[in-house]
């Protein structure tokens, strides 16, 4: 809903206090992408952000080397905590194309619908979707689940599904790092660093049709899908690991410091 000249007027004034107070005068500013450090230059004033992209602890999530899909059956997996901007009807959408052009998708989506009534109501609608498209029987909601059988997934599925619009997705480097094959949207961060047709596969953000093309893509071209789990694994494991991380979030820290 729009919101009132008097909400705008008071949304402004706050913005103002909270850069004043509690960005202007930071020694330093670290950001996920660098679409975030030109929104902290035009809004904050600060020319300055460093990025220091998350990371992923490449020995829990351990690569395992991955075959060609055989035949129309092909296991999709998403997963976050459940906000309508994770755009999973998208996915649902593309099981029910799949389905009517002969394939075989299942898909199962992981993580917490029940955090907070936004949640609930995204849930339930992504249920009745489900429902009317006839894909209930092809589609899972499994809710929390432990560290365990979320690598479990990552290593039992065949391509890893992200629609999301979000400035950063951990769970991208995640799946790569097991060598699980990526279709992400083109509003994700991690597209600042990853390589379409190298190291994941770009679709186009809110198209169901465009995800599903790249499904069959995926089930089409083995050479490709196995390309993409051997590149974006080594990616990960060189330029986006944890201690990578913890290296360069410890060298902003040193940076800051004071010097005595």
């Amino acid at each position: 809903p729009r919101r009132s000249l008097v909400k705008k007027a008071i949304a402004w004034m706050r913005d103002m206090y909270e850069n004043k107070v509690f960005f202007s005068s930071q020694d330093k500013i670290g950001v996920n992408v660098a679409l975030v450090g030109r929104l902290a230059a035009k809004y904050l004033g600060r020319k300055d952000a460093v990025v220091v992209r998350s990371g992923v602890d490449v020995s829990q999530f351990s690569y395992k080397e991955r075959r060609e899909i055989e035949g129309k059956k092909v296991r999709l997996y998403s997963q976050g905590i459940f906000y309508v901007y994770r755009r999973f009807e998208d996915i649902i959408r593309a099981v029910k194309i799949l389905q009517d052009q002969g394939y075989d998708p299942y898909l199962a989506i992981t993580g917490d619908y029940a955090h907070k009534d936004t949640a609930i109501r995204y849930h339930k609608k992504l249920v009745a979707m489900c429902e009317e498209l006839g894909v209930s029987g092809r589609v899972i909601f499994t809710g929390v689940i432990s560290e365990d059988d979320l690598l479990r997934y990552y290593r039992e599925s065949d391509i890893f599904v992200f629609a999301s619009i979000q400035t950063w997705s951990i769970e991208i480097c995640e799946a790569m790092a097991t060598g699980l094959p990526v279709i992400m949207s083109q509003d994700a961060g991690a597209g600042e660093v990853l390589e379409d047709r190298k190291t994941m596969l770009l679709t186009r953000t809110g198209d169901a049709e465009d995800i599903a093309r790249k499904v069959k893509e995926l089930i089409d071209n083995p050479m490709l899908y196995k390309t993409l789990s051997k590149e974006g694994n080594i990616f990960v494991r060189n330029s986006l690991s944890w201690p990578l991380y913890a290296d360069n979030i410890l060298r902003l820290f040193e940076e800051a410091l004071p010097r005595v």
